[in-house]
């Protein structure tokens, strides 16, 4: 992530659903509504990326870690695998 442009406000994971969950906010305001990205390690290839409760395609395995590109502000990304 591009600390302090986006700030995770929550990270946890869910353990009945099997899903790690990140909660992302706008970290300086001049930086909102623009690109950017982060990385998850240990999880599979076979994937499944919602942000905001809508699937989402802007992921790839990039070096065997999981790239999630999305916006900067409020955001919730659930991971499934």
């Amino acid at each position: 992530m591009d600390f302090p442009d986006v700030c995770p406000s929550q990270v946890w994971y869910d353990a009945g659903r099997c899903t790690p969950i990140v909660s992302t906010d706008v970290g300086l305001p001049r930086a909102a509504s623009s690109a950017t990205s982060f990385r998850v390690q240990n999880i599979g290839r076979d994937v499944r990326v919602l942000i905001d409760d809508r699937p989402s395609e802007q992921w790839a395995i990039v070096d065997g870690e999981l790239e999630i590109t999305t916006t900067i502000g409020e955001h919730t990304i659930l991971i499934s695998y």
